[in-house]
């Protein structure tokens, strides 16, 4: 009687469970708090520190009310971009509104730090 065997040689590799580079989250980016809100969309960047707010932004802080169709918040050089956004029929609407204390103004595009 014949008898065949066959060996098998099986190699087996540790995967880590996570081999992406974790950075540390417990302090925030934020300074100051910052309250903001957007009707359609919010974009939040946290490795570039920023925000993309869309329709209907609004930003509140320390005493500033900035309103316009579009926002862009950039926490690591505090400024605050502020812009029109178009409708359907392509007209520029939702102009920025800037208030703080007693001023008020509107433009077409507004910068603030």
């Amino acid at each position: 009687m014949l008898i065949s065997a066959t060996s098998r040689v099986f190699a087996f590799q540790v995967i880590p469970s996570d081999t992406i580079k974790k950075t540390s989250t417990s302090g925030s980016f934020l300074k100051e708090k910052v309250i903001y809100s957007a009707t359609d969309s919010m974009l939040i960047d946290r490795v570039n520190q920023k925000a993309y707010l869309y329709n209907n932004a609004v930003v509140i802080y320390e005493g500033l009310n900035l309103k316009a169709g579009y926002i862009e918040i950039d926490f690591g050089k505090s400024m605050v971009y502020a812009s029109t956004m178009k409708d359907s029929a392509g007209r520029e609407v939702q102009k920025p509104v800037f208030e703080q204390g007693e001023d008020k103004f509107t433009a077409g595009k507004i910068t603030y730090n």
